[in-house]
């Protein structure tokens, strides 16, 4: 991926202006509440809330191709069929563990998916097992936590091991460990995963348009999703359980009229569902939500429908701060055998083989046989097998640097041979690019800026040779402020290199095309006048 990362000063722009503090990965406990045993949520803390309100600000952002959403949407999704289940059985009881439900769910989903291997994992096994991310399951949890967990055991344990059934139902935070020790579980046979890591779906701060496109754009690649919600007081929770408790699956609910409330520490807290579909073909288009709080009378299949035209801004206030309300994760998991699609553009969503397959032997979800071991999926038939990746038809051309163009005859990147092909700095970028730049909204739109000019932006530092050298000289100084950055450390954006940045985009706007004119304008006028790093909390230059 190298040179999405450097081969555009769009992307020097967003290295120096971009930081932000980092989760700090401490241990938290969230007491549990049962107003009736299918009605268990996260009790959280405000300390605990607010951690994991930090955690969702610095996450990395799941990249959405804006040229792609060009391609209409299909007007229903339903991910249930790769999903098997007893909706019965899908009951946490008065255990804290929703975020686990959630996260699991859609584990199994992308296994189904992956490999045709339709399987319910065990929710017990993690519940017994966990010592090395937030303590007992029943005590709550967050998408982070999925991944650490996973990432650390490396394997899936079917819910049909011995032991590995749900049993801990009847267990609170305050019991503080399972009914059912780690090493009665049977740990063979089990799924092997090869990675696993977890990213905001941008909705916060967006326009309703955008920020429901972004979510059908996750959907559409057949990948679940983790919905969580904070209400801030009893009585919020309260209209939410009456919704649960009397109203049938058709009825859609939507969470506006219980924005902008006060977050009561005791009262407030957070659930977490598996958002599976949804359908707007109607009227009153709605997400499609699987539940963990077993069945009703009203509800039979444990499903409940989200108004789809809500606004994705809703929000709660804590100590004078507002705080979003929803939140929307992908997790991406690739199971040993299978295949994990990952969107990293600027053109293109590139399929990484877990593992080699068989010639002639793709799943049905990945039928265009690349030979060597490597399968695309039919809307990216375009082999590129020197990454084991696919491309879009419109987007042929594979330079094997993670990314497809639709012309880029030479494959070369002249900013990264100037920095003579050192891939400990390239490797500082793309850590800036992955866990800062895309952690607010005025990131990510620097970033689209970035992807959609990058290819005129390489052409006029091509043709210009001293424009080049000074680029790469700057580029050095922004590896160096990036480097203190990804290690934490406080940075002061001096003028000496706010200045050189501006003198390159000068360069480069004296040959623009008039779009790209715009975009630089519009750069240049947020470090000029230092509002860039004044929303992003970055002290500001000194004179």
């Amino acid at each position: 991926m190298k040179r999405g990362i450097v081969c555009a000063v769009v992307g020097l722009f967003l290295a120096v202006v971009i930081a932000g503090n980092g989760w700090t990965g401490e241990a938290e406990r969230a007491k549990v509440v049962s107003k009736k045993h299918t009605n268990t949520i996260m009790k959280l803390d405000a300390q605990t809330m607010l951690k994991w309100k930090e955690y969702y600000q610095n996450a990395p952002r799941v990249y959405i191709d804006r040229k792609m959403m060009q391609i209409p949407f299909k007007t229903s999704v339903n991910l249930l069929t790769h999903l098997q289940y007893t909706p019965s059985e899908r009951d946490q009881g008065q255990c804290g563990d929703c975020w686990l439900w959630a996260g699991t769910g859609v584990m199994e989903i992308a296994h189904s998916v992956q490999n045709s291997v339709k399987d319910r994992l065990s929710i017990q096994y993690v519940n017994s097992c966990n010592t090395t991310s937030n303590g007992y399951a029943c005590c709550g949890g967050n998408t982070g936590h999925v991944s650490n967990i996973y990432s650390t055991t490396g394997l899936a344990i079917p819910w049909s091991n011995t032991n590995a059934s749900f049993q801990d139902g009847g267990r609170t935070c305050d019991n503080g460990s399972s009914l059912v020790s780690c090493s009665s579980i049977a740990t063979s046979p089990n799924y092997g995963i090869t990675s696993i890591s977890d990213q905001v779906i941008e909705t916060l701060n967006q326009d309703q348009a955008t920020a429901i496109a972004n979510i059908k754009a996750v959907l559409n690649q057949n990948k679940a999703i983790w919905f969580a919600f904070t209400l801030a007081n009893d009585s919020d929770w309260q209209v939410f359980f009456d919704h649960w408790n009397n109203q049938s699956e058709s009825d859609v609910f939507s969470y506006d009229s219980l924005s902008g409330h006060a977050y009561i520490d005791g009262e407030g807290g957070g659930h977490a569902i598996l958002l599976v579909g949804y359908d707007d073909s109607g009227a009153n288009p709605y997400w499609v939500m699987l539940n963990s709080w077993g069945t009703t009378t009203n509800r039979p299949n444990g499903l409940m429908r989200v108004a789809m035209n809500s606004n994705y801004n809703d929000y709660f206030t804590y100590e004078g701060s507002n705080y979003g309300m929803i939140e929307f994760w992908e997790i991406d998991v690739a199971f040993t055998g299978g295949t994990v699609t990952t969107t990293i553009g600027p053109n293109t969503t590139t399929t990484i083989p877990s593992s080699t397959t068989t010639i002639g032997n793709c799943p049905p979800s990945y039928p265009v046989d690349c030979g060597g071991g490597f399968c695309c999926p039919i809307d990216y038939p375009v082999c590129c097998n020197s990454i084991g990746g696919c491309c879009a038809q419109q987007y042929p051309v594979c330079c094997g640097d993670g990314y497809c163009y639709a012309n880029a005859p030479d494959c070369t990147c002249p900013v990264e041979q100037a920095l003579s092909g050192d891939d400990s700095k390239l490797d500082v970028l793309r850590e800036m690019r992955d866990t800062r730049m895309r952690s607010t909204a005025k990131g990510q739109l620097l970033v689209d800026l970035y992807y959609e000019h990058a290819e005129e932006i390489l052409k006029i530092l091509s043709a210009h040779e001293v424009l080049m050298a000074h680029t790469a000289v700057v580029i050095n100084r922004v590896v160096e402020k990036a480097m203190l950055l990804n290690t934490g450390q406080a940075v002061t954006i001096d003028q000496e290199l706010s200045d050189s940045i501006l003198e390159v985009a000068d360069a480069i706007e004296a040959d623009a095309s008039p779009d790209l004119k715009m975009a630089i304008k519009l750069v240049k006028n947020g470090i000029t006048t230092e509002s860039i790093f004044r929303e992003l909390g970055i002290p500001a230059k000194k004179k």
